[in-house]
């Protein structure tokens, strides 16, 4: 008996054992698929998690990238209008530049035309025919054939004009001596 009691106490620890076996098995595997079932629940979580937060990047982002967009516009904008500004000062301070000029063109124009009608009504009236075309020799012959008052528009027309100083000199010669006829 002593060896039926030690088969017997053998059996039952071998179904101790193997129950015991049996269970701690059963236990891994439940475990293990605990593990896995909390790692799948963790990692959905985790990539939600990270899509999230790289929606929220892109947002982000694209803000800045606006905003920046935006100062970038606001300042080219402001140098376009500071450009324009420029310019129009530039083409104003031209512009009244050149229509001073122009003004004076005009009233230098204005002051020849003057003196060209005074000097076409002096020549038209001068009691030498084509005077201006004779040289200083031809004049003092002619001087011989006028009076005062045609020698003294002679006398202008020579000074404001050639200014010659022989056909000068002869003019007043010559009125001295039509001077001194006239009150002797």
């Amino acid at each position: 008996m002593a060896r039926s009691a030690l088969l017997d106490s053998f059996e039952k620890s071998s179904r101790d054992l193997a129950t015991k076996g049996t269970h701690l098995i059963s236990q891994t595997y439940l475990a293990s698929l605990g593990v896995f079932e909390i790692a799948r629940e963790q990692s959905s979580g985790l990539v939600d998690k990270l899509v999230t937060r790289g929606e929220k990047v892109e947002h982000d982002g694209k803000e800045y990238l606006r905003k920046q967009l935006t100062e970038q516009k606001d300042i080219l904008e402001s140098w376009r209008r500071e450009v324009v500004s420029y310019a129009e000062g530039t083409l104003e301070r031209f512009r009244t530049s050149v229509q001073g000029r122009f003004d004076l063109l005009a009233t230098a124009i204005e002051h020849l035309e003057s003196r060209l009608k005074k000097l076409e009504a002096t020549v038209a009236e001068l009691p030498v025919h084509e005077y201006d075309k004779l040289t200083a020799k031809e004049i003092q012959v002619k001087l011989e054939e006028l009076d005062v008052e045609q020698m003294n528009a002679l006398r202008a027309h020579e000074a404001e004009h050639k200014n010659r100083v022989t056909v000068m000199e002869a003019i007043d010669g010559r009125l001295k001596k039509l001077e001194t006829e006239t009150t002797v």
